[in-house]
């Protein structure tokens, strides 16, 4: 791809003894320097650069306060030595990338890390990770190596090299030569150099995570785990992050320990991961998170989880210096209460008559933490008309199939059943369809395991239920669900298998914008700063708390959060019925 330019376009001629003609009007200085030492670097020919900085008489009537930018072509003339060809780029029309963006995407071409970057230009590694994300977003890619072959395909290499002052500054040439022959395959006495430059075999990037095996987890564990795996072979098959392949690390615990958790935890961090990832956690208490978290955190690994915990991320946003390495992937339980409230109000028609018409039963978690209906939205409920009953439910089969007999009591127009197991849920639909009362039942979570119907079957017929991180029934998802099923032979479900990968894509691109995973710190600031789409919707964790955030519920933006999806079950298949509002 050639770069658009603007006139003047000159050609200067290089003998074999460094001389330019014509002598009036030739560069002068540093570029002059550089174009008398092309006969002894002898580079690829055809390889072009960008020259930032004083051009002297070269080209006049540069805007004042901007360097002006030449494009650079150097072509082989046989014994006639070289033949530069320059050209004034018109910035404006021809670059997407400012001055510092390109300093740094040479950098980064030529095969310096982040922290190698930071010290050639005098600025926190941070800000390099900032201009890091910046050029893939300009130039659309997601990795190193994809950012230099395009800056080379592209012309948009920079002399002279940022950082570097050497005097006579054919070295520089050398260097971009050399990135250039390597880049496009070309054989020659490049190839000696190449070897001796070819980096030693480095150790995968190792993600250690955690998964249920308590028994009624285990279908729900394996959905996750597989997640996790498709997105380490899709991004390997990429040639992992540059040129690192990824390893999946993982241990499965009884996740309704803190104890048994963090010993997990412990184990991963022995074998040197580089993040980790939880799915679900079922001890809940503030002093449970602490000690779940706290050893990851106190060595600054990442660790993401979808605990739709409120407490979680009230951790560790009243404790950010102590848990800034933590991230929440989905938002608390309690905003299913707000998808419930929107539904139950569509679904009320001036044709429902009777006291039952407006009256609704709340079935809770025993946990405070799995609560999905606030004491805020209960009062919402009751100003909006509604009679509001609450009852908490024990876990277990037996507790939720006894649950049923209180809905007949109630007799209410709807129900929401916050139960998260599959097996229990589906012990309460089918005590409730033997003597069903007609009510809405609208349940949470548990229906996106794709065993839930195996085992509930007809009897879930007409349930409404919803996840605030669910799978997009978009392109994205749909490529992502058969990719799922021909990799493994199952259905991917809606909600947990979408997650895990979206977590691991997540820290691939922490990983790619910061060039290191041993930039700990650096990785955490990244996965607050960016945006990320994954098959679960967006992902954004640069808020108090670092857990990302509901849609509309939290945020009108539905660009930097991830939208609530209400299903129905109809003739066996999840319909979606609503996204949020």
């Amino acid at each position: 791809m050639t770069t658009p330019a603007a006139a003047p376009h000159r050609t200067v001629r290089i003998d074999a003894a460094g001389m330019l003609t014509p002598a009036v009007g030739a560069p002068e200085g540093a570029l002059a320097r550089l174009l008398a030492a092309v006969p002894r670097v002898r580079p690829l020919s055809g390889t072009a650069f960008l020259w930032l900085g004083p051009t002297e008489n070269m080209v006049a009537g540069g805007a004042g306060g901007r360097r002006e930018v030449l494009r650079v072509v150097l072509v082989a003339a046989g014994r006639e030595g070289w033949r530069a060809e320059l050209e004034r780029v018109d910035r404006a029309d021809a670059l997407l990338l400012t001055d510092r963006e390109l300093e740094v995407l040479t950098l980064l071409a030529c095969g310096l890390s982040n922290v190698d970057i930071a010290h050639r230009l005098s600025i926190a590694r941070r800000t390099v990770a900032t201009h890091v994300e910046l050029v893939f977003a300009k130039l659309g890619v997601t990795t190193r190596a994809a950012a230099a072959s395009l800056a080379l395909d592209r012309d948009l290499l920079v002399l002279p090299v940022p950082g570097i002052d050497l005097g006579p500054i054919g070295l520089e040439l050398e260097v971009l030569a050399l990135g250039a022959a390597v880049a496009r395959g070309a054989p020659g006495p490049a190839d000696a150099e190449r070897a001796r430059r070819r980096r030693p075999r480095l150790r995968p990037i190792r993600i250690g995570a955690v998964y249920p095996r308590n028994e009624e987890w285990v279908a729900d564990a394996k959905l996750m785990r597989a997640g996790a795996e498709l997105a380490v072979q899709q991004l390997n098959d990429g040639g992992g992050i540059d040129g690192r392949p990824l390893e999946l690390c993982a241990e499965h615990v009884d996740v309704s320990s803190a104890g048994m958790v963090a010993e997990a935890v412990a184990r991963l961090l022995a074998q040197d991961v580089d993040a980790i990832t939880l799915g679900a956690l079922f001890d809940r208490s503030r002093g449970a998170f602490e000690i779940q978290f706290g050893e990851a955190a106190a060595q600054g690994v990442p660790l993401l989880h979808h605990s739709t915990s409120a407490q979680a991320s009230r951790l560790v946003a009243e404790e950010p210096e102590r848990f800034g390495s933590v991230f929440q992937a989905c938002s608390p339980a309690d905003r299913y209460g707000e998808g419930f409230l929107r539904t139950v109000q569509s679904l009320r028609t001036p044709v429902a008559a009777g006291r039952r018409a407006g009256r609704l039963l709340l079935l809770d978690s025993a946990d405070p933490d799995l609560v999905t209906c606030s004491p805020a939205l209960r009062n919402r409920l009751q100003r909006a008309g509604w009679e509001v009953q609450a009852v908490t439910v024990a876990a277990g089969e037996v507790a939720w199939a006894d649950a049923a007999a209180t809905v007949r009591a109630a007799d209410p127009f709807a129900v929401l059943l916050g139960c998260y197991s599959p097996r229990e849920l589906a012990a309460f639909v089918s005590a409730y369809r033997r003597d069903p009362t007609g009510a809405v039942l609208y349940a949470v979570y548990a229906p996106s395991v794709p065993s839930f119907l195996g085992v509930a079957g007809a009897d879930a017929e007409g349930l409404y239920w919803a996840t605030v991180t669910g799978r997009y029934p978009d392109a994205l998802g749909a490529r992502f669900a058969r990719d799922f099923e021909r990799r493994f032979h199952m259905d991917a479900g809606l909600s947990s298998a979408g997650i895990h990968y979206d977590m691991v894509g997540l820290l691939a691109k922490a990983w790619s914008f910061t060039g290191s995973p041993a930039e700990r710190s650096t990785v955490s600031a990244v996965l607050r700063s960016v945006v990320h789409r994954g098959v679960n919707g967006n992902y954004y964790f640069g808020q108090a708390g670092q857990t990302n955030r509901c849609y509309p519920d939290d945020v009108p933006d539905p660009t930097t959060s991830q939208a609530q999806l209400v299903f129905q079950v109809q003739g066996r298949r999840h319909r979606v019925v609503a996204a949020a509002g």
